[in-house]
């Protein structure tokens, strides 16, 4: 069911529509649904909310409506499996400092979508220093015994995807790399902060971002010869690789890791960047995460630098964070929904469950300027 079509993926009625359709695969074919009255008490949800999404599923064949009888699921909607989801994390997500709450956050979305589908999920987190075999054999056990169907890998580590793979167990990954995988469209979202930073009159435009475990943008597009600058130059607005500052310096040592934070990270930049001679200071910045702007915040206030007067800042957000709190009406806010990552790992994991190979091994989910 695609539940997406005609609504925004960000609003309510998108929502309403996965809880209905996974609903009516649960009743099954001509089975009848709860009143509209009945339906707003239990779902939390206005009348209008529920009107919409209603439209929605008629258009698309998922229910019928019979005036002055009731809501019924259409004949044609088969019943949907019940699968089985082991969601795998690595377990750095639960010691490393700071660490965004954007996880905290993707695993609560996850948790909500398996509870709307009706699946079941079990969480897992996996150690880089664990024997392998106390995870690894009790999983293929799981799939090979049907107590599991597929896997959620979040920021799981090379070694453990290599694993999943040659198992053979499908697999869908966000933060890391496998087969098939889901991951922001980075290049895009820098494209639009720095498209916006000019929109607004701005020339010297720099790029920062940080490095940590999680962050992709730091290998793969704030390199000197990498897409994103292209794209930027064919949309006319150029940035000068001077003026980026990736911080990967922090990578050259043995380990190729750094203990700094993001917020630390984007503190030692813009003190940096904002020591230099007025001449050489950047009008605009795009900054690629939320907690490495916090940071740039904090040195800003300390430099005596006003945002909006002495610099614009454009920043990454992820949909219901806090991170920036007290910072937003200062700032070009591109964000990111989780929301919208979880119904494509879904989608993609399901597809493969029911033995059928997705589209695309890879799935682009897409930021948005924050009006």
């Amino acid at each position: 069911i695609n539940a997406r079509s005609g609504v925004d993926a960000r609003t309510k009625t998108q929502e309403l529509c996965l809880r209905l359709g996974a609903m009516a695969q649960r009743l099954g074919a001509g089975a009848k649904l709860p009143t509209v009255l009945d339906l707003c008490r239990e779902l939390g949800v206005s009348k209008i909310t529920v009107a919409r999404a209603l439209d929605i599923l008629e258009e698309q064949g998922v229910l019928v409506r019979r005036h002055g009888v009731g809501i019924f699921v259409s004949p044609s909607v088969e019943p949907r499996p019940t699968f089985k989801i082991i969601l795998l994390c690595d377990a750095s997500l639960l010691h490393k400092a700071d660490h965004s709450p954007f996880w905290r956050a993707l695993i609560e979305k996850i948790h909500q979508r398996s509870a709307q589908a009706n699946e079941f999920l079990t969480l897992h987190f996996v150690s880089e220093n664990q024997n392998n075999d106390l995870w690894r054999g009790p999983i293929l056990q799981g799939f090979h015994n049907g107590q599991f169907d597929g896997v959620l890998g979040v920021h799981l580590l090379r070694g453990v995807t290599e694993w999943l793979e040659q198992a053979g167990l499908p697999a869908v990954h966000y933060a890391s790399y496998g087969a098939f995988f889901v991951q922001v469209a980075t290049d895009d979202m820098v494209c639009q902060g720095v498209r916006e930073l000019w929109n607004r009159g701005c020339r010297r435009v720099g790029i920062w971002s940080a490095v940590a475990p999680y962050t992709t943008l730091t290998h793969e597009y704030l390199t000197e010869k990498q897409p994103v600058f292209e794209s930027l130059e064919r949309q006319g607005t150029p940035v000068e690789y001077s003026n980026v500052e990736n911080n990967t310096d922090l990578l050259k040592n043995p380990q190729r890791m750094t203990t700094k934070t993001q917020s630390e990270q984007g503190f030692e930049t813009a003190m940096k960047v904002f020591s230099r001679p007025k001449s050489r200071w950047p009008d605009g910045v795009f900054v690629a995460e939320d907690s490495t702007c916090r940071g740039a915040l904090t040195a800003f206030q300390k430099l005596g630098i006003e945002v909006g007067r002495d610099v614009l800042v454009a920043s990454h957000i992820n949909k219901g964070s806090d991170v920036l709190l007290g910072h937003e009406d200062d700032l070009i806010l591109v964000e990111v929904d989780p929301g919208e990552i979880v119904q494509a790992m879904f989608d993609m994991l399901e597809t493969l469950m029911r033995g059928e190979t997705p589209a695309q091994a890879y799935v682009p989910v897409y930021a948005r300027l924050r009006p």
